[in-house]
């Protein structure tokens, strides 16, 4: 998670303070399934800056993942 979140913190808006958990769960998701989620969690957050560029997939294709994977 720590990883996932280095990746993203320069298109973070600054003046946020930002809690992220895990929740318990039996399998620890894949450091691409934290990634992709955390980034649409921000987004969705309106946390990220303006135009800034996806290191991941596109918006779709993320929620794609997301819903195959049952990441909620």
């Amino acid at each position: 998670m720590r990883e996932a979140y280095r990746h993203l913190e320069p298109r973070i808006r600054e003046g946020n303070d930002i809690v992220i958990t895990l929740r318990n769960v039996d399998e620890l998701p894949s450091y691409a399934q934290i990634s992709v989620e955390m980034e649409v969690l921000l987004s969705r957050l309106k946390v990220l800056k303006p135009g800034a560029e996806s290191n991941e997939k596109s918006d779709d294709q993320d929620r794609q993942v997301l819903s195959e994977e049952h990441l909620s």
